[in-house]
């Protein structure tokens, strides 16, 4: 039987979040990494900045995230 995670090609794949681990997940799991930014994660993202693990891209909101993907 035929994996269904199988025929996800990782490249074009996702993780939107508004925290670090998100982001953390997202690169673990091989896939583009969008941030959206909070009050909670700011602080978090100069840390992920400087250990050169920065997202694909961030976000200041739900909808330019998804812009960015289209």
């Amino acid at each position: 039987m035929n994996n269904i995670l199988d025929n996800i090609d990782l490249s074009k794949s996702f993780m939107i979040g508004d925290r670090v681990i998100d982001m953390q997940s997202g690169q673990n799991a091989g896939v583009n990494t969008i941030l959206i930014t909070n009050t909670i994660c700011n602080p978090e993202l100069i840390e992920l900045k400087n250990s050169h693990n920065s997202p694909n891209f961030i976000s200041s909101n739900f909808l330019d995230a998804v812009n960015y993907i289209e």
